[in-house]
């Protein structure tokens, strides 16, 4: 039984510089979604605990070495959240989750259950490799909230003040995780365990829509909200 038929899940994939927050942020302006950054999330999750659980404790080591978590602990965490906000707000878009097979598989099930699987979208924004290390060794973020600044020309003003367009605050480079050492890891870790979930989401039954993420901000943003119709 669907819970929440009239609200969307929609699911940006990508690699590490692909614009998966930028286009998220937007989205979430022009089609009143919420905006679960994954990262972000737990970013704030493990910075956060000061606890001594085992396993919370191993996999924020895991996270500051730029492998990716443990599925089953993803999962368990993200569902939990999708779920709070479902109930509330007027729908979801992810910007990288899931983000491996074992996720695909826990995931996408849960939010078909959740919203219908007409209600599901799952765009691939396509980076190189080459673009990706360029794009994050560049990329700044506010000390805020920790929005992103490319180094693309629609960002180069805000880069020039030196100031969140959001909400103001100072720019600066974010942590160990744009080295472009780590770059090149997590771009090969994405290859390995997170673009196959594509091919099992359409096995699945669900659409995997294809989007050049090499192109301006705004054309990306155009080229996914082709395919989203109004939901009534």
């Amino acid at each position: 039984m669907v819970k929440y038929p009239n609200k969307r899940i929609i699911s940006l994939i990508g690699p590490p510089g692909s614009g998966k927050g930028t286009q998220a942020d937007l989205l979430s302006e022009k089609i009143d979604l919420i905006h679960f950054d994954t990262g972000k999330f737990f970013r704030s999750f493990f910075n956060s605990y000061n606890g001594d659980d085992k396993e919370i404790l191993e996999q924020k080591e895991v996270y500051d070495t730029g492998e990716l978590l443990s599925p089953p602990f993803v999962a368990r965490l993200v569902l939990s959240e999708v779920e709070k906000i479902c109930a509330k707000e007027s729908g979801i878009v992810f910007s990288g989750s899931p983000r491996t097979m074992y996720e695909t598989g826990k995931e996408l099930p849960a939010f078909g259950d959740m919203v219908g699987i007409e209600n599901v979208f799952i765009f691939y924004i396509s980076l190189s490799k080459a673009e990706s290390i360029k794009r994050n060794s560049a990329r700044l973020v506010c000390e805020a909230q920790g929005h992103s600044i490319s180094n693309l020309p629609e960002d180069q003003k805000h880069r020039e003040i030196g100031a969140c367009p959001k909400d103001g605050s100072k720019l600066k480079k974010r942590d160990g995780l744009d080295d472009p050492e780590i770059i090149a890891k997590r771009y090969d870790v994405y290859l390995r365990d997170t673009k196959p979930i594509l091919d099992k989401a359409k096995s699945m039954g669900y659409k995997v829509v294809d989007i050049n993420g090499e192109q301006a901000i705004e054309d990306v943003s155009n080229d996914i909200l082709k395919h989203l119709k109004p939901n009534n």
